[in-house]
């Protein structure tokens, strides 16, 4: 009787944990592919890829936008 309600708790688990994997791939994806590229993840940056406002792409646009914003304020202030 315990083995068949143990036996019970583990497939309900299981098809618990395959279907919110399932309908939660495309942010696995998005968080393999981020942790691919950066190799670590801070928690403001989860949440934004959870919310879909973040990708590993998008992360690296916008860190060479603000490289190319730093360059252009050092050249203003040399220029002072």
């Amino acid at each position: 009787a315990i083995d068949r309600e143990v036996k019970e708790i583990i497939l309900n688990a299981h098809a618990r944990t395959e279907k919110i994997l399932t309908e939660h791939m495309d942010k696995m994806d998005a968080l393999a592919a981020y942790l691919i590229k950066y190799e670590k993840i801070d928690g403001d940056d989860f949440k934004l890829l959870m919310e879909g406002k973040l990708t590993a792409d998008s992360k690296e646009a916008q860190a060479d936008e603000n490289k190319a914003d730093s360059e252009e304020n050092n050249t203003q202030d040399t220029n002072e």
